[in-house]
C-alpha cells in the first residue's frame, strides 16, 4: 500500500509518501467471514506481532493535491508522483527495497514538468512510447521517458 498526504490534512502541508508493506512473520490480521469483520495487527507491534513495516519519505516542499502514486511493480519497483509546483518525482523503490532500505528520491529526480505553483495530476504510463505522462492544472500536459 502506498499513499500520498490527503488535501487539508496536518501531513498535507510536509508532502510525504507513505508505504506499507505486508510482514512476513507472525499474524497480519485475520478475517471473520460469519460476521464479515476484519481484524487488522499494527505493524511491527500489537498483539500478536508481525514484522510489517511503514516508511514515510519527505519529498517536496510544495503541497499535493490530485496526484497520487504509479508504481511500476514490473521494471524497478520506482513508484512515481507529483507535487502541486510542477515537479514529478521517482521512488528509488517502493515495495521491494533491500534490508533495511527506504524509499529515496532517485538522483536525477524530480523533473519539472509544469510550471512553479502548478498541480500534476497522478502520472500515467504509456507502454507504447515508454513515458511517464502527466496532465497539469493549467491545462497542459508532460511527459518523461521512463528509462530516464
Amino acid at each position: 500500500y502506498a499513499r500520498l498526504p490527503r488535501p487539508n490534512s496536518a501531513e498535507h502541508l510536509l508532502d510525504l509518501f507513505h508505504v506499507l508493506t505486508w510482514g512476513t512473520s507472525g499474524s497480519n490480521g485475520s478475517y471473520d467471514s460469519t460476521n464479515g469483520v476484519y481484524t487488522a495487527v499494527a505493524p511491527a507491534g500489537g498483539n500478536p506481532t508481525n514484522n510489517a513495516t511503514i516508511t514515510r519519505l519527505t519529498y517536496s516542499a510544495a503541497a499535493t493535491t490530485y496526484s497520487s502514486p504509479w508504481v511500476d511493480y514490473d521494471s524497478g519497483d520506482h513508484a512515481y508522483f507529483g507535487d502541486d509546483n510542477g515537479k514529478l518525482y521517482r521512488s528509488t523503490c517502493t515495495f521491494r527495497c533491500a534490508s533495511g532500505v527506504s524509499p529515496q528520491i532517485s538522483g536525477d529526480w524530480p523533473v519539472t514538468v509544469a510550471g512553479a505553483g502548478v498541480k500534476l495530476s497522478p502520472p500515467v504510463h504509456d507502454s507504447s512510447t515508454n513515458k511517464i505522462f502527466v496532465a497539469s492544472a493549467d491545462r497542459r500536459s508532460g511527459n518523461v521517458p521512463h528509462d530516464r
